[in-house]
């Protein structure tokens, strides 16, 4: 305290303030209260530590510190108190620390789950860097994977902080945890459940099942979470927030002799085991067996705590985050502490105490100087909040512009059709070049006209009907042939297109009209028209006259006349030549007609390539966003845990290998698009699972930071025949549907859950999601060029429909979307083999 006092003192001499005699007047008034609270600290505290378990050497280090002495040194009377009591009940450490029945207690994820279930905790060290939780099999058990212990007869107990591993385990594998066979809290596990087979699967702590599996000779199988990324701390020194506050050197006192007997216990473990198998006894355990067995699990407590190679107590609160994300996966806490205030620091506290008291002594000299602070950072905070603002309002201001800018550029400049924007009611608001010169007005002319008037008056009502039905929402579109009037008098015939479309500006809806000119057609049309008008009356004349020659001839040849017979025959010559010359000049007409045809199908053609085009550089624009988000999220977080000195080899490596996949995804995007319609690559069989979790891969990111929680419901472990590349990109359109729909509906618990399973020769996928549905008038749809639901957020209307072709056309399976009690079901269906032909082909 006094050393406190006088950094408090040089801090004033640096402001430039002389204490004078009043100073030190105060001072000495503070030493003398201070005097009598040193005088009581030298009497021992008296404290209860509450160990997990019975007496053993996993808590070696706390009697070592009460039997050598260190809990004395720093003044302590220590109590250690075993988990059970002499009625065989257990004493739950965190809830006995958090109630005030015991001052510090030994604990590890069921510290966190007590903080947030309303307790006010505060961890101190922890001793085991890695967790001593285990799951043992006999050695001849099937097992290739994590998945298999969804079908192996796997012991677990409800409640258990020893199956919280376990589901972490099947979560970082993509499987749901849920088991509805858990059995009683109460019950304990042994070797003897695996020899008898009443358990094909046991867990076990701190290497207790494998002692006594030695001793019967059993061979077995050892699963640990730390080989599936599962990375707990296992015992930790924690004691109430509220006493690191109120008496922060008492919890060092206690921290410090606790980490001194932990040092001495694991320098010295065949002493410190052979006095603990000596000092406690156990009901129906020999001396002898109690020593061998705490023999044999110091050799186990050196290696989960890492000494000499990491410092005894050592607190990594990034391990401590990873805990919490994971208690979070599996719902067993719903909210998150923040750890920096979680893990006591002793200097941190102290530091804040000498603030607190450098503060009160400061704040009367320079108030008068904060005073005049605050008024000048006020002006400055306002005066920067108002050209904030500008600034923002400009910016918003440009890129309206830009926008704008953009649209119109887009769709008027290079359109090779009339196009004019009006109102609801027809009033002209924008009209592009190319309208300008079918018309022949200026834009400064036609801007306010209704566009109405240009239309030729015979077909002017039929056009205001449309135009109605249209601005009451009975119709979406038409399309239509009028007749228009130019500025000059003259008119053209048009054929109209006319939609509702909202104005990005203005947020409110417009007509779009777009107008081909096909005067020519009607000219060729009204052309034709007289041509078969001609031809059918020389047709008409020329049948009457044969008619008449035919019955002339039969009058005559009745009367024997044979120089009128002969003259007859001759006219009927002639108009036989006459239908021949008439035949050949049809002939002649429709050669003409047809390579016309010929050629305006090329140009269509030609068109309709330049059309696609357009389509692909759009659609690989649409695949190109999200994979493009998720980069900046890992990117952002990369950003965050280096500026935060987080950065370890392990999150370094997975962000750069996110980045990569990202990358490549994005890359085999162009490929896939480049064959959309002619796939280069062959067909082949390929894992479902497989691509779904790389997907899966793509988007954790996305997943992640939306708080979207996804699951496998049943996983069939086959294969499907097809393109295994364009599967997963008709798979990343559907799970990214899911995605946006969670976020706009901005449930609390967001679930997307997969399913794989096979109905007869097909392998079928369903994606559930819990984001609201689609409305049923619309849900016929969603597979329609161009449709879409996002049209407030940029959809493009492309995604659903490259899905429904890649899984139809490409890979002959079938694509269905389900209304379900909360949000939607996919349903993607692709052969299993290659005997199924696609209907398209």
């Amino acid at each position: 305290m006094k050393g406190q006092l006088l950094k408090i003192y040089k801090n004033l001499k640096i402001i430039g303030v002389r204490f004078k005699l009043k100073s030190l007047v105060l001072i000495l008034l503070i030493l003398f209260f201070i005097q009598p609270a040193e005088t009581l600290a030298r009497e021992k505290e008296k404290v209860v530590l509450q160990l997990r378990w019975n007496n053993q050497f996993q808590f070696s280090g706390y009697y070592a510190a009460e039997w050598m002495g260190y809990y004395g040194e720093e003044g302590l009377d220590v109590e250690i108190r075993s988990a059970f009591t002499d009625d065989n009940r257990i004493l739950y450490a965190p809830k006995e620390v958090s109630e005030g029945r015991a001052d510090f207690g030994i604990g590890s994820v069921d510290i966190l789950i007590t903080q947030n279930n309303g307790a006010d905790l505060s961890v101190i060290s922890s001793l085991f860097q890695r967790s001593p939780v285990e799951y043992y099999m006999k050695s001849d058990t099937p097992y290739n994977s994590i998945i298999d212990i969804t079908t192996l007869n796997t012991a677990r107990r409800k409640n258990d902080l020893l199956d919280i591993e376990l589901q972490a385990m099947l979560i970082s594998e993509g499987i749901n945890p849920y088991n509805s066979n858990l059995i009683d809290d109460t019950e304990e596990f042994s070797v003897n459940d695996l020899i008898t087979g009443k358990y094909d699967v046991i867990p076990g702590y701190l290497g207790t099942i494998p002692f006594y599996a030695d001793k019967e000779g059993l061979d077995m199988q050892v699963i640990r979470p730390i080989d599936y990324g599962i990375d707990f701390y296992g015992d930790s020194l924690f004691t109430r927030k509220s006493l690191t506050l109120k008496n922060p050197e008492l919890v060092e006192k206690f921290r410090r002799a606790s980490l001194k007997g932990w040092k001495y216990a694991l320098e010295n473990p065949a002493d410190i085991a052979e006095k603990i198998g000596k000092e406690f006894m156990m009901e129906g355990k020999s001396e002898s067996e109690l020593i061998e067995f705490n023999k044999f699990q110091a050799e186990k407590v050196l290696g989960f705590t890492l000494y000499p190679v990491v410092e005894i107590g050592n607190i990594n609160p990034y391990r401590w985050e990873k805990m919490q994300e994971t208690l979070l996966r599996l719902g067993l806490i719903d909210s998150q502490t923040d750890i920096s205030n979680f893990i006591f620091d002793y200097e941190k506290i102290l530091s804040d105490k000498t603030k607190k008291i450098e503060k009160y002594f400061m704040t009367t000299i320079i108030i008068g100087f904060i005073v005049v602070i605050i008024f000048f950072i006020i002006r400055l905070s306002t005066k920067n909040t108002i050209l904030e603002n500008e600034i923002l309002e400009r910016k918003r201001a440009e890129e309206r512009i830009m926008r704008s800018k953009q649209r119109y550029q887009a769709i008027f400049s290079s359109a090779v059709l009339g196009i004019t924007i009006t109102s609801r009611q027809g009033i002209i608001m924008q009209a592009n070049e190319k309208w300008l010169e079918m018309t022949g007005y200026s834009e400064k002319e036609l801007i306010g006209q209704n566009i109405i008037d240009l239309i030729d008056s015979d077909s002017r009502k039929d056009s205001i009907d449309l135009m109605n039905e249209l601005m009451e929402d009975e119709i979406s579109s038409y399309e239509t042939e009028k007749k228009y009037i130019k500025k000059d008098g003259n008119f053209f015939w048009g054929k109209l297109f006319m939609t509702s479309i909202y104005d990005q500006d203005s947020k409110r809806k417009v007509n779009l009209g777009m107008v081909m000119d096909i005067t020519n057609q009607k000219i060729e049309e009204e052309a034709v028209k007289r041509s078969e008008k001609r031809f059918r009356k020389i047709v008409k004349e020329v049948a009457s006259e044969i008619s008449y020659i035919d019955n002339s001839n039969n009058l005559l040849l009745d009367g024997k006349d044979f120089k009128e017979l002969e003259d007859i025959k001759n006219e009927k010559n002639r108009l036989s030549l006459k239908l021949e010359k008439i035949n050949l000049e049809l002939e002649r007409m429709f050669k003409k007609e047809l390579d016309e045809n010929k050629r305006k199908e090329a140009l269509i053609i030609y068109q309709a390539r330049l059309a696609a085009m357009g389509e692909m550089i759009a659609n690989i624009a649409h695949q190109w966003r999200q994979p493009l988000n998720n980069l900046g999220l890992v990117l952002s977080n990369f950003e965050d845990t280096y500026f935060h000195n987080e950065l370890e080899p392990e999150i370094f490596n997975t962000s750069i290998e996110k980045c990569r996949k990202l990358i490549t995804k994005m890359s085999d995007t162009i490929d896939d698009f480049r064959y959309f319609l002619d796939p280069k690559n062959e067909k082949r069989s390929f894992s479902v699972y497989k691509n779904i979790v790389s997907v899966l891969d793509l988007v954790e990111e996305n997943l992640r930071f939306n708080n979207i929680k996804v699951t496998f419901e049943m996983i069939t472990m086959t294969t499907a025949y097809g393109y295994a590349n364009q599967y997963s990109q008709a798979l990343f359109n559907i799970i990214n549907n899911s995605i946006d729909a969670l976020i706009v509906n901005n449930k609390g618990v967001k679930e997307i859950s997969i399913s794989i399973f096979e109905e007869k020769d097909m392998i079928i996928t369903e994606i559930n999601d819990n984001g609201g549905g689609i409305a049923e008038d619309i849900v016929e749809k969603v597979f329609d060029i161009y449709f879409t639901t996002k049209k407030e957020s940029n959809g493009t209307g492309l995604g659903l429909y490259i899905t429904k072709t890649i899984i139809e056309n490409n890979m002959c399976g079938e694509i269905d979307i389900i209304n379900i009690s909360q949000g939607v079901c996919m349903r993607v269906a692709i052969p299993r083999d290659g005997g199924v032909e696609c209907e398209s082909s």
